[in-house]
């Protein structure tokens, strides 16, 4: 299943916001499964020296990674598809 990197501008996040954060995406990713479109949240990672937060889903399109940012109600300033180097043989 292909991967996607969801980069967001997070100024000044806690670790309290991301727990958050964390916990908002991967519900918003089993609503989303549960309507028929395949996404799951994997893991986020965020630089509070660039306030830049990357979050990481897999899903079978982008549109799907979308909707559960989108009900997850998360900024995001792009999604890209992702390479996974442990993932490719």
């Amino acid at each position: 299943m292909p991967m996607f990197a969801v980069n967001r501008y997070l100024p000044d996040l806690t670790a309290a916001q991301l727990r958050v954060l964390h916990r908002a995406l991967a519900e918003a990713a089993r609503r989303v499964s549960a309507e028929g479109q395949n996404v799951r949240y994997v893991r986020s990672m965020y630089v509070p020296a660039r306030n830049r937060c990357v979050c990481v889903f897999t899903a079978d399109t982008t549109e799907a990674v979308a909707r559960a940012n989108e009900i997850a109600q998360v900024h995001f300033t792009h999604i890209d598809e992702a390479l996974d180097p442990g993932a490719l043989s």
